[in-house]
């Protein structure tokens, strides 16, 4: 076996090459990159948990400092915007000023005069509600050497905890993000998509403490406390939503060309379950960024099923993302069969 060597430091001086070695978070970082102008709403440097399929085990950090009343916050997130589809804090909700999404979402509203809406209508305004969720710092207890990870809790998974955290007889409150004799807490998700359910659950029955070890304890509350969940938050600019919002060129498009895909087919070219569950993840990855479907937070063992999934909603839809449909129905251009203008939804 051949070993290394230094190159020698030239003649001139200086030091010769030294390898120096990368950490683990950022290899991680790397291998988690994507293409494309996918953008965060959340800072780069800040690892995000992704729920599992299965079972669930967290333990919450606390908030760190006495300016915040919960152990996570608030947020109002805008999702699928884009040929990117991304995901963007709604600036209304958030800072109370104007936001690109919302004013569509008003624009669309207000094209139905006042008309009922059906359920199909409804989930095709979907992309611009501003949807809200509860961020907070969790460590997940199956994988512990990744450390603190920001989590965009469910509201309503935020309200059963905080729910099963009072005792109903003796108001007693179970602080179950005390570092030091907190509890964990564990639950199951099921599904994918909009069919998504998280089940079961439940506060351990044992205290615990955050770490077992006191110094990865401090370090991992340090983390959180130097990186406190308001500032980790990106916000994007009014102008630079509103241009994803209308985006019309896709990424590596040449300049003043537009993109086209398949939802443009009226679904006749949607590939089939067979040819899905023949796919492998990059196939699946490259097939969703052609129709556009979101598969961020996806994992692979579960993407097929999705895609195979979100395709017939697409073939159902004639091949129309929701957002073309929300936008087609705020001009009045609907094409449906056998459905009247002058007919109430």
């Amino acid at each position: 076996m051949s070993s290394f060597r230094r190159s020698a430091p030239p003649a001139g001086g200086g030091q010769g090459f030294v390898y120096h070695r990368r950490s683990a978070a950022e290899v991680e970082k790397r291998a988690k990159q994507t293409g494309g102008a996918f953008e965060s709403y959340i800072r780069d440097d800040i690892p995000v948990y992704k729920v599992k399929e299965g079972t669930n085990i967290l333990r919450i950090f606390p908030p760190p400092s006495r300016d915040y009343d919960h152990f996570g916050i608030d947020i109002f997130t805008h999702f699928g915007i884009g040929i990117e589809k991304n995901t963007y804090l709604c600036l209304n909700k958030m800072l109370d000023t104007p936001c690109p999404v919302c004013e569509e979402h008003g624009e669309v509203l207000s094209s139905f005069g006042g008309r009922q809406l059906t359920d199909d209508d409804k989930n095709a305004l979907r992309p611009f509600n501003a949807g809200k969720r509860v961020l907070m710092y969790v460590v997940d207890r199956q994988e512990e050497e990744k450390g603190p990870q920001a989590w965009p809790s469910p509201w309503t998974l935020d309200r059963e905890i905080t729910n099963q955290m009072q005792d109903k007889l003796t108001g007693e409150i179970l602080y179950i993000d005390d570092p030091e004799v907190g509890f964990d807490i564990n639950f199951s998700r099921q599904g994918t998509g909009i069919a998504t359910k998280y089940v079961g659950l439940q506060i351990a029955r044992a205290q615990s403490a955050l770490h077992r070890d006191a110094r990865k304890m401090k370090e991992w509350l340090d983390f959180v406390t130097n990186n406190p969940l308001r500032d980790i938050l990106v916000y994007r600019e009014y102008d630079r939503i509103h241009r994803a919002l209308h985006q019309t060129t896709g990424t590596g498009a040449g300049e003043g060309t537009t993109a086209t895909s398949a939802t443009d087919s009226g679904g006749d070219d949607l590939p089939t379950e067979a040819e899905l569950m023949r796919m492998d993840a990059e196939e699946l990855d490259a097939v969703a960024a052609e129709l556009e479907i979101d598969v961020d937070g996806v994992g692979d063992d579960e993407l097929v099923d999705y895609m195979v999934a979100e395709v017939e909603e697409l073939r159902a839809g004639g091949g129309q993302s929701p957002v073309d449909r929300a936008r087609q129905l705020s001009v009045g251009r609907m094409d449906n069969s056998g459905v009247d203008d002058d007919i109430p939804f």
